[in-house]
């Protein structure tokens, strides 16, 4: 079963991680009301990623009928819902709410993050190990989401505080800094052996 969890992570946001280990047609073949989501795709990878999000939705959901657009600032969007989606390689990532705005982030374990760490991680942030390094990348990749229709973002215009998350069996929270926004955020992470996550969400009257 592709479909790894779905976590309530407060009364009104559910958040659904995916393990994309099947193939478009295996999808097809349990959720045929989402071919003529993908008809017009060639890559299987893109299929791939666009029905295990759908895939997502609808078990998180139970509404075969909702469909994703996207705002002009590119954040995507449900009818009735605030969401974020976010794909790494073999898994996608789905936060929903009715009230509360909402942002999440999935990357993979790699070492590749170590050779990039100087594109993202300013000089007064720790970067002391691969998974510190990916924590702030997948934290600073949820903020960034989280005020896309706001301001969009650089990777220097936000500042991770220290944080004690040393295991990849440890999760926990970040505060994260949007200095131009004079604000901060607080980032929630689960680690996995595979992946880092985060996520983050506000309820809109706030």
């Amino acid at each position: 079963m592709a479909l790894l969890s779905i976590y309530q992570v407060s009364p009104d946001v559910r958040l659904g991680l995916w393990r994309m280990d099947e193939t478009p047609e295996q999808l097809l073949g349990k959720y045929p009301f989402l071919q003529p989501e993908v008809e017009s795709f060639r890559n299987d990878g893109r299929k791939l990623e666009r029905l295990s999000v759908y895939a997502l939705l609808f078990e998180m959901t139970g509404d075969e009928s909702l469909r994703i657009g996207h705002e002009p600032s590119g954040r995507p969007y449900v009818e009735g819902y605030q969401m974020s989606i976010s794909h790494t390689k073999g898994y996608a990532a789905l936060i929903l709410s009715k009230q509360s705005r909402v942002a999440v982030d999935v990357e993979t374990v790699s070492d590749r993050v170590g050779r990039i760490a100087r594109r993202f991680i300013r000089p007064d942030e720790d970067a002391s190990d691969i998974l510190t390094m990916l924590v702030n990348w997948s934290a600073k990749e949820t903020v960034f989401k989280f005020f896309s229709d706001v301001r969009r973002l650089d990777y220097f215009d936000m500042r991770l505080h220290p944080c004690n998350i040393s295991s990849v069996s440890e999760g926990g929270e970040v505060e994260v800094d949007n200095i131009p926004g004079n604000c901060s955020v607080k980032v929630h992470v689960r680690c996995h052996p595979d992946f880092v996550l985060t996520y983050t969400f506000q309820e809109t009257s706030m």
